[in-house]
């Protein structure tokens, strides 16, 4: 079974060559919260919580191919859980994944409900071709309006 973990700044490097080994080129921030899963020490799959304008959004996910099906994903989703309960978090999922974040209570958005800034991404995936849509998650006590708090950071 995976272990799951918030990255350590030494490990972002190692984070960095994952996405790479993966083809995903998103990068990093400091700002960012990195999830990591690892299996006897070896890093197999990470996923970001990039807090911007206001908002989470759940980036960059990414699992090892040799561990798909394996419930390294789901794992990591729920371990992002505790970072999403203090406000609104997005994602812009492939199209096949709905019911997988939906698990985690994301919902389908229409795209004039995400900050601009979003907006603007999911229409640059969609101008590529890319098969992705708009959720949000949103705590209870909070409502989806574009200036709303940023989403604290818990500790794992």
């Amino acid at each position: 079974m995976s272990e799951v973990t918030a990255a350590s700044t030494s490990e972002l490097p190692e984070v960095a060559a994952f996405y790479a080994t993966c083809g995903y080129g998103g990068g990093i921030s400091q700002a960012d919260t990195v999830l990591v899963s690892r299996i006897c020490g070896q890093l197999v799959g990470v996923v970001r919580l990039c807090p911007q304008e206001g908002v989470v959004v759940l980036r960059g996910m990414q699992v090892h191919p040799a561990f798909w099906r394996q419930g390294v994903g789901s794992r990591l989703l729920s371990a992002c859980i505790p970072f999403l309960n203090a406000g609104r978090t997005f994602c812009l999922p492939y199209t096949h994944l709905v019911s997988f974040y939906g698990g985690a209570g994301f919902s389908i958005v229409e795209p004039s409900e995400l900050p601009a800034f979003l907006a603007a991404r999911l229409s640059s995936y969609l101008a590529r071709g890319e098969q992705v849509l708009a959720m949000c998650r949103v705590t209870p006590n909070h409502t989806i309006e574009r200036d709303g708090p940023q989403a604290a950071r818990p500790s794992l």
